[in-house]
């Protein structure tokens, strides 16, 4: 049992997406297991027999008898809307000044940050990342550069 959850919690994980596992409770899942030896299942029973069985007239049936469906992130907002705020980011920033990406690699990856039919390219994304890690690391240099020189004026004076 803990293998499972733990596989479950890294797989999730792996894929940024928060899980929660309602059924993990000790006592549930040593009733199941008991349930196999005094209730056994046909051959062709439906995934979650028991569940259905223990939940039919407390849930309404097309809750029970639903098909499942996966769940699908809003990729496509998500890209435009880093697109709009953080895209122009691209075109003049870091990466194209100092010679990193040329202008028209960086203008490509601003439009995959939001492409017509599908979520951000996964590398528009991290060149976006890249960009202002770039960014904050300069930033934070300069301020450190700014300081030392600071230090060294005091100490010559």
């Amino acid at each position: 049992m803990e293998n499972g959850i733990a596989q479950g919690d890294r797989l999730s994980m792996a894929a940024s997406v928060e899980s929660r596992l309602p059924l993990v409770d000790y006592r549930l899942v040593e009733t199941v297991i008991g349930l196999h030896k005094t209730y056994p299942l046909a051959r062709d029973a439906r995934p979650k027999a028991w569940l259905r069985e223990a939940m039919s007239g407390t849930l309404p049936e097309f809750v029970l008898n639903r098909r499942k469906s996966g769940f699908s992130p809003p990729w496509r907002q998500w890209g435009h809307a880093l697109a709009v705020t953080h895209g122009e980011e691209l075109i003049d920033g870091y990466l194209v000044q100092n010679g990193i990406i040329r202008p028209e690699v960086a203008e490509q990856q601003r439009r995959n940050l939001a492409p017509r039919f599908s979520g951000p390219r996964p590398m528009a994304g991290l060149s976006l990342a890249l960009e202002n890690w770039c960014r904050q690391m300069s930033s934070s240099s300069i301020l450190y550069s700014d300081c030392r020189q600071g230090i060294e004026l005091e100490r010559l004076r």
